[in-house]
């Protein structure tokens, strides 16, 4: 999915990446690579490298390939991670994480290899019909060189790299039938470059651009700051691109301060960042922290990708109560980016997020992608998260579920306790509730559920149900959001809209009029909400008459003009089914 402009060019004369077209080191102008979108291309550091290295030498034996000091990596669409690999202005090839990592060449990356193995000869006559698309036939194999059905393998004919593909025998059955699934198809004749570029001249080759998208992200830092007349915020995260906005920030504004939420899921990494950087900044450090993630596992069960219900509840209701409490309301500047995802894409350079009723938000790097972002940091020298250097692409809660299982195994190399916390936590609830192994083996955890429940748009003559028993005193006070609550001695009525509905002290609630079914739904989803309640005080923010407290339970005064925002803002409610 193209998210914004494919932004890669590089220079053959200095043999380095660009990110616009002309080079500032020697004037020339670069050529286009050919990567696949969103293109969002980032730094391979040195875990990255390390990990390229050992996945080419052990499925190919080569160790030259990735053996430059400039690798950029573009991650593209799988199951599970896999990222083009960039190498000398060309994409040599795909490093896929499935339960290992593999590396699958393109032709590029076959044709600079001094591969030894995972080689198959094919004779002459193969030659044609393998450009023309045809698949290796095992009858024109000559010979297989530590082959195996399933590995990835590099076809040669007279000593020329013509295809890669994939095997689908081993290299001692060439009894008939197709022997290599082909996958890329060609001849390269490009020499590799011999110039080895550094870093340093990376950014002096785009000094220029990188010029003017920090001039370009200053004067919309001003702009928005003098449009909304609120006290300004940094939202750190400790990640690259909260960083970068940081950085861009502190240019144009004196007095702001930074926010930061210890989700009770942050590296400790991250969390010495955070301190360091507020020190380096001399700005204050507006920190809160939140236990409830353990607790609200077990109303909610594992989040996933589907119900990332530990976002709402973890992180932005204790902000929004950071600066509802700091501030009233503010003005944050946030490290979003459109080349993330859709939805952030969508959501332009300003916005309103659903469930932060008390900030505006704004991105000063919503254009940029992640190179501009790390080529802007390591312009400014500025002291980023040491995670990445560790192999992680992003930086956030450790059992995210929209992680990948590769940084699943990362945790569990950098971080084993934690990754056994998480584990043995899965491997608990999977037993609880007869989960398969693979529920846990393939990730499968990260995307059970759907989205919020839809409403029901309908004309009901009567709908009724039946919870647990009430007491009617208390309902009466939870149920002013819903409509107009009248309290009697043996039921509770509430008016709302066209729709009346009755509640009685054995549970039983009788609704009737046009959408009865809705009301009875907001009913209970109201009554749960103050049984399980968090006290996250997400709806608190949403409440435009201050009509709701949740110091030691909800409590919702007679101030409550029954608008429902709150209703709609609760966790609890949202991710009901």
């Amino acid at each position: 999915m193209y998210l914004g402009v494919l932004k890669l060019w590089w220079c053959q004369e200095c043999n380095l990446p660009l990110i616009s077209s002309r080079c500032d080191l020697c004037g020339n102008k670069g050529n286009k690579v050919n990567i696949s979108p969103p293109g969002d291309v980032r730094v391979a550091f040195s875990e990255d490298v390390r990990i390229l290295r050992e996945t080419v030498k052990k499925n190919f034996g080569d160790e030259e390939l990735i053996s430059k000091k400039i690798v950029l990596l573009n991650r593209v669409s799988y199951e599970d991670r896999m990222d083009e690999v960039i190498v000398d202005g060309e994409v040599v090839g795909n490093l896929r994480f499935n339960h290992g990592y593999e590396f699958l060449p393109r032709i590029s990356g076959a044709s600079w290899m001094n591969a030894s193995k995972g080689i198959v000869e094919v004779d002459e006559g193969a030659f044609d019909p393998i450009l023309r698309g045809a698949n290796v036939m095992s009858r024109g194999v000559i010979s297989a060189s530590e082959v195996r059905g399933g590995d990835e393998v590099i076809v040669k004919c007279r000593d020329r790299v013509i295809a890669t593909g994939r095997a689908l025998k081993d290299e001692n059955e060439l009894n008939g039938g197709i022997f290599v699934k082909t996958r890329h198809k060609g001849i390269f004749n490009k020499k590799r470059p011999k110039k080895d570029s550094a870093w340093k001249e990376v950014i002096e080759a785009n000094a220029s651009r990188l010029e003017r998208l920090e001039k370009s992200a200053l004067e919309f830092i001003e702009k928005v700051s003098k449009k909304f007349s609120l006290p300004v915020t940094v939202s750190y995260s400790g990640g690259k691109d909260s960083l970068a906005t940081l950085l861009l920030v502190d240019q144009v504004i004196e007095d702001y301060s930074i926010l930061f939420v210890d989700t009770g899921l942050e590296f400790p990494e991250t969390l010495e960042h955070v301190l360091r950087v507020s020190e380096l900044f001399g700005k204050p450090l507006l920190m809160s922290s939140s236990d409830l993630f353990w607790k609200a596992l077990e109303i909610f069960g594992p989040p996933s990708v589907n119900r990332r219900w530990c976002c709402k509840i973890c992180k932005l209701a204790p902000l929004s109560k950071l600066i509802r409490e700091n501030f009233s309301s503010s003005l944050s500047f946030i490290g979003q980016r459109k080349y993330e995802s859709k939805i952030r894409y969508l959501s332009g350079n300003v916005w309103k997020n659903f469930w932060m009723g008390n900030q505006i938000s704004a991105s000063p790097v919503q254009s940029w992608n992640a190179l501009e972002i790390w080529l802007y940091l390591f312009w400014k020298k500025a002291d980023y998260n040491p995670l990445y250097e560790m192999g992680y692409e992003r930086i956030g809660c450790w059992m995210c579920p929209a992680s990948d299982l590769a940084d699943f195994e990362i945790l569990r190399i950098t971080h084993p306790e934690l990754h056994e916390k998480w584990f043995s936590w899965l491997k608990n609830y999977a037993k609880r509730t007869g989960k398969p192994e693979r529920w846990i083996s393939d990730g499968l955890w990260r995307f059970e559920g759907g989205k919020k429940r839809r409403k029901r748009s309908c004309i009901d003559a009567v709908a009724e149900k039946k919870v647990e028993s009430i007491e009617l005193e208390r309902a009466s006070e939870l149920l002013r959001p819903v409509g107009e609550v009248s309290k009697f001695s043996d039921h509770i009525l509430v008016r709302r809209g066209n729709s009346r509905a009755l509640i009685f002290p054995s549970g039983r609630i009788v609704s009737y009029g046009e959408n009865s079914s809705e009301l009875v739904d907001l009913i209970t989803s109201s009554l749960r909400r103050a049984e399980e309640c968090l006290r996250c005080s997400l709806c608190i923010s949403h409440c435009p008459r201050n009509a709701i407290s949740v110091d030691r339970e909800l409590k919702i005064s007679s101030d409550c003009t029954h608008c429902g925002k709150c209703i709609e803002a609760c966790p609890l409610v949202f991710y009901s089914s």
